[in-house]
């Protein structure tokens, strides 16, 4: 971290890392999940994830 609480990019410490992945078991794939990283290390199930919700026809006219 540098003084004005920003982390340092040079700091090569680890990171925490919130909420689960696609690539872990059941029980670590929850939002709640903290874990830690390192910042060079690269992570392919990490990530943002969208969701969609479908809906009929008729509801989307109202």
């Amino acid at each position: 971290m540098v003084g004005d609480g920003r982390e340092d990019p040079d700091d090569r410490s680890t990171r925490v890392r919130r909420g689960g992945a696609w690539g872990y078991d059941r029980d670590d794939a929850r939002v709640a999940y903290r874990g830690s990283y390192r910042p060079y290390d690269y992570l392919s199930y990490l990530g943002l994830r969208l969701v969609a919700v479908s809906r009929p026809p008729s509801l989307l006219d109202h």
